[in-house]
């Protein structure tokens, strides 16, 4: 009986001791880089916790650098808007929304103004210029010959008619 005791304590001390080998001690001398599919070897890094406290100065510095600048706005104050005429381009007007009543008819221009032919449909053609109202709703813009830009009195939205 003491032959086979001493045997069972021998193999339980060694199944206990390879046990902790491979916990604690498995795979931790030969750390190898993990590679991309595109074969640059690369490797995980921890950061280290920030060991000291930062100055007064350098906090401003750091606030100075992520400050917002934010207008001061009077929500009872008119906007204004300012079109620059060199500015607009086709590609511009059709970024905005279309006045589906209306069809572009035409293009005038003269010695001082030029005006835009619009067709509704039922109805005939209307000459329309800078800063008339179409249907007492919409103020023309600006006038081209590919279209026409207008504001929506009622909303505030820009509308086109190409």
């Amino acid at each position: 009986m003491k032959k086979r005791l001493v045997l069972l304590v021998t193999i339980l001390v060694g199944v206990w001791g390879a046990a902790v080998y491979f916990v604690f001690f498995y795979g931790k001398a030969n750390v190898q880089p993990q590679v991309e599919s595109t074969g640059r070897a690369f490797a995980e890094y921890q950061i280290q916790p920030l060991r000291r406290k930062l100055s007064q100065e350098e906090l401003d510095r750091i606030q100075q650098l992520v400050a917002l600048v934010v207008e001061r706005t009077d929500l009872f104050e008119p906007y204004l808007l300012h079109l620059d005429p060199e500015s607009i381009t086709s590609k511009m007007l059709s970024s905005f929304g279309k006045l589906g009543d209306y069809r572009f008819a035409g293009y005038l221009v003269g010695e001082n103004e030029k005006a835009i032919l619009l067709s509704k449909v039922g109805e005939g053609v209307t000459p329309l210029r800078i800063g008339h109202m179409l249907d007492g709703r919409y103020l023309i813009l600006y006038v081209a010959s590919f279209g026409l830009l207008m504001l929506d009195v009622g909303t505030g939205n820009l509308l086109t008619i190409r």
